[in-house]
């Protein structure tokens, strides 16, 4: 395997996630995997007689290091995979007529499809900064605990090329926390850029009441960060004839880090919908529309058909839908305002039956059932 980036460390390589390297001895991981192996089998069976370019998409798998290339191949696959399976025609890597490659086109008749696929994750720059203001919030809640005192307001602002303004700030609020505990008095301690605490010392009746440390907004930036990557896509499209989709994955913490953690399905489609759909209009004009997941969620025991979720919002189609083995995928589908829903509808229709996709396959490939091949012991349901 050829690295193409050097700041990438082999050990980063998507193949050692916890989603597919089996040394994680679960069913979820040998169903990701057999489903890898589903998809290369039935694609180079499928270009002996229609030749789709599948082995462009090989090439990637087999030589590029970058998770964003890598990722982008797999979701390649999964669309693919998802359109083979409804009967559509299937062509990797096409070309717009500017001389640029889209990542599939899917045909029905005189229907087609273009979709690109790429992922948003955290920068190096973002995990560093996170892992930065999670040793500053556990230094500020040691502190409080360590005084029996309370630590709430803002360190935004902060930055670990500052280190010497910041530990003479976590020194004066060490001391503001001993003097409070003995007195009781409320003191603000200021520190650098905006970042303002203050400390005091907690009453019976304050025992309920929320509390806590900010930090820099994260919400904006990511969806800042969403807005760029499908301009990029959107110029990438520049020229295509038909308006293109986008099936992008995003682990980047928009679903953990914002808002959407403590939406419903339907809340986060109604958000993303209104969100995307105006930004349609001034920025995308040659997208068609977004698939966006968060990944997927393991679900435990819980009974298949009590996930499956369809929620729909101006044309925009959320779902939540079962996948092998024990996990979930939360599908957002938000196609371009005022154009037919009948495309957004296809890709909804593909994902809310995702869950049979595996044994299918396994069938075309004249194999048992993934529940044959792969027996789960008696009252496991591990991730």
């Amino acid at each position: 395997m050829r690295e193409k980036n050097p700041d990438v460390e082999p050990e980063m390589h998507p193949i050692f996630s916890l989603g597919l390297w089996p040394a994680n001895d679960v069913p979820w991981i040998y169903a990701n995997l057999i489903r890898l192996a589903a998809y290369i089998q039935l694609f180079i069976l499928e270009n002996k007689s229609h030749p789709n370019r599948v082995r462009d998409v090989l090439k990637s798998l087999h030589d590029n290091l970058e998770p964003v290339s890598w990722v982008s191949a797999l979701l390649q696959l999964e669309v693919a995979g998802l359109g083979l399976k409804a009967g559509w025609q299937v062509q990797f890597e096409p070309q717009y007529p500017t001389g640029k490659k889209s990542d599939i086109r899917l045909t029905n008749g005189p229907t087609h499809l273009l979709v690109e696929t790429t992922l948003m994750r955290m920068s190096v720059q973002e995990r560093k900064a996170l892992a930065f203001f999670d040793r500053l919030f556990w230094q500020l809640y040691s502190l409080g605990s360590r005084y029996g005192v309370r630590i709430f307001g803002s360190v935004r602002g902060a930055s670990p090329e500052n280190a010497e303004d910041l530990a003479q700030w976590l020194q004066d609020i060490e001391e503001a926390a001993y003097v409070t505990a003995q007195d009781g008095q409320v003191r603000p301690v200021p520190g650098p850029a905006e970042m303002l605490v203050t400390v005091f010392r907690p009453t019976e009746a304050m025992a309920g009441e929320p509390w806590g440390v900010e930090g820099d907004p994260i919400e904006t930036r990511l969806l800042n960060r969403l807005i760029a990557l499908l301009q990029d896509k959107n110029r990438q499209a520049e020229g295509s004839v038909i308006p293109v989709w986008v099936r992008f994955n995003e682990t980047a913490g928009l679903w953990h880090f914002t808002r959407f953690q403590g939406m419903t399905l339907a809340q986060t489609l109604t958000f993303l919908t209104d969100f995307l759909q105006e930004a349609f209009v001034s920025f995308f004009p040659n997208l068609a529309g977004v698939i966006l997941s968060s990944g997927v969620l393991w679900v435990g025991d819980a009974p298949p058909d009590s996930l499956v979720e369809r929620v729909e919002h101006n044309g925009g189609i959320a779902l939540r839908s079962p996948i092998p083995v024990h996990h979930a995928r939360e599908t957002i589908i938000v196609p371009q305002a005022g154009v037919p829903g009948i495309d957004a509808k296809v890709f909804a229709d593909w994902y809310a039956n995702e869950g049979r996709w595996l044994d299918w396959a396994l069938k075309e490939l004249e194999h048992p059932p993934f529940n044959v091949l792969v027996c789960e012991p008696l009252g496991e349901s591990g991730l």
